[in-house]
């Protein structure tokens, strides 16, 4: 492994493990104490608070645990940058929007919003993938070896 190829998987590393523990530390709280969550899902206006509370924290929960394996990152990445867009959107620009009504204002704290680079890297994370030392490229190796002929 090239000095190059050792520093791009050690960053894929860092950034699977950050991001999934991030999802994970914060889906306990949400799963645990599902009421505290449900009441916010219901104040952002979202439609089916309760089933929408419980998906969300099992799916970052979930998802979580998955991207720090770096198992079916793909998929996992572009779920949860799914629900960072959705966060961004409901919970992020409405209190803006009434703190900074000026649109050059507004938009200037909404991408100052700290949602944006954990967006960034989870899009980065479903177009490359889970990187060298993951559990995709494990089962990838894995797969193939058990596609080729049969050996003795």
């Amino acid at each position: 492994m090239s000095a190059g190829g050792l520093g791009r998987s050690a960053l894929d590393l860092v950034a699977r493990l950050s991001v999934g523990y991030m999802f994970v530390s914060g889906a306990v709280r949400k799963t645990s104490d599902s009421a505290w969550f449900e009441s916010r899902m219901r104040a952002y206006g979202i439609p089916l608070p309760h089933q929408s509370a419980l998906l969300v924290a099992w799916v970052e929960l979930i998802g979580g645990a998955l991207l720090m394996l770096g198992l079916a990152t793909r998929l996992v990445s572009a779920l949860l940058a799914g629900v960072i867009a959705v966060a961004l959107v409901t919970a992020i620009a409405p209190p803006l929007r009434q703190q900074h009504p000026g649109a050059a204002e507004f938009f200037s704290y909404f991408f100052y919003a700290s949602e944006w680079p954990l967006l960034l890297v989870l899009v980065a994370l479903a177009l490359h993938g889970a990187g060298r030392w993951s559990a995709d490229r494990w089962l990838a190796k894995a797969l193939a070896g058990n596609a080729g002929p049969a050996t003795r």
